[in-house]
């Protein structure tokens, strides 16, 4: 019992008692070390010798399951060490049964790795899964959860099945499926894997740009813009306080400036020495828009003008300088609901 749960379910206690072995008294049961301490920590396998024989021979390896003697399979993965299976002596090619050491005890491997988040597991369908793997030929699953095979192709277990994952980037895995598109990308945190969200993504496409390529840092492509220096482009820089990730960023406001040669309107809501309160003359409530808006707020102030596009301008909020408003140009608001729309879905 663990919590007062019981450790085994009742299928896993009827392989144990099929699979288990009664012990010999013509052999010694010699605790040893396991072979691969770095994922079975202090788990012991008992070697069978022959009471008697200096030369130490094993006649076999057994863990202790539930307070039975069960043999157990040492098997190789090429340049990844050695993982444990349980397995019925009297049949040894038949089903084997991956085993893991829960800091206390050999237990059975859980169906879903305890690497993959819950949330993930519910977006796992049928055909992401790799079939036709033989589970005797992948190494015992690394720091992450992630199991290799020979060719250096690493996968997840999930339900009892396996997902192959590609390492792309820092901390960001591609889904590999027999179907590519749409395709998923998996984030690793803390110790467990999650899809991949839009901020995250978001933030992947400012850095490296969609080509994946790893993109220059906004002083490096200041600096090559003709005028700058390191040292005028690093001064200007320090005059501005950018969000650290999202689309108004120091690499967006370098690359207007590659661009325009100038700085961005949408830059001087940044600037460093700007009261977080200051509103400007200009800033003072330029227009309301009157709509049917929560009780706490009986429209939208709007302050500086800071770019305009193809269908509407895009003011400081003149209650709040952290949010942006944009007015759209239409004559009907269900037309400007479509517009929105849109462009949420191109951006």
């Amino acid at each position: 019992m663990h919590n007062r749960h019981s450790v085994f379910t009742r299928e896993q206690e009827n392989i144990i008692n099929t699979i288990r072995v009664e012990q010999d008294r013509n052999f010694n049961y010699i605790p040893y070390v396991n072979n691969n301490s770095q994922y079975y920590g202090s788990g012991k396998i008992y070697r069978a010798e022959k009471v008697g024989d200096d030369s130490h021979y094993s006649w076999g390896r057994y863990i202790e399951m539930n307070g039975e003697i069960v043999p157990v399979k040492e098997v190789v993965s090429p340049g990844r060490g050695v993982h444990y299976e349980v397995y019925n002596s009297n049949y040894p090619d038949k089903e084997h049964h991956l085993v893991s050491w829960d800091g206390r005890r050999w237990v059975f491997e859980r169906p879903t790795s305890v690497h993959v988040s819950s949330s993930l597991e519910t977006q796992i369908t049928s055909d992401m899964f790799t079939h036709n793997i033989d589970v005797t030929h992948l190494s015992s699953p690394d720091k992450n959860g992630l199991r290799w095979d020979e060719n250096n192709n690493s996968y997840l277990n999930v339900k009892n099945q396996f997902i192959r994952v590609k390492k792309v980037g820092n901390n960001r895995f591609l889904l590999i499926k027999t179907v590519h598109d749409p395709k998923m990308v998996l984030r690793l945190k803390n110790n467990q894997f999650y899809k991949e969200n839009l901020t995250e993504r978001l933030d992947n496409i400012l850095k490296v740009g969609l080509s994946g390529k790893e993109r220059k840092t906004a002083l490096n492509l200041l600096k090559d813009v003709d005028g700058y220096t390191e040292s005028s482009a690093r001064e200007l820089l320090s005059e501005y306080n950018f969000n650290k990730s999202g689309v108004l960023s120091d690499y967006s406001f370098a690359l207007e400036i590659k661009s325009t040669g100038k700085p961005t309107l949408w830059s001087k809501i940044f600037k460093k020495n700007k009261p977080l309160n200051n509103i400007s003359s200009q800033s003072q409530p330029a227009g309301r828009a009157k709509l049917n808006l929560p009780n706490n707020k009986a429209g939208f102030n709007l302050g500086d003008k800071i770019g305009e596009g193809v269908f509407g301008e895009i003011f400081v909020d003149a209650d709040d300088n952290r949010y942006l408003i944009k007015l759209y140009k239409s004559p009907s608001h269900l037309v400007a609901e479509k517009i929105a729309k849109h462009e949420t879905e191109m951006f």
